[in-house]
């Protein structure tokens, strides 16, 4: 258990947590939406990703509370 409130999250102090974005490389045959989710979920805490295509390029997009 934290002692110092500052270092807690915002979950765990009953406050609502914000969503952030980040990027977990790309998306192809070789990483699928199954892979992106799982680079997501290392690179973040309580992280998540989908693949998202713009244009031509497959982009793997995270999600996680911040």
């Amino acid at each position: 258990m934290y002692t110092d409130h500052q270092f807690m999250s915002n979950v765990q102090m009953g406050r609502p947590s914000k969503v952030c974005y980040g990027g977990a490389g790309f998306c192809s045959d070789d990483c699928n939406w199954n892979c992106c989710n799982m680079n997501s979920a290392n690179k973040y805490l309580a992280g998540h990703g989908s693949c998202l295509t713009l244009v031509n390029i497959n982009l793997c997009e995270c999600e996680y509370s911040c």
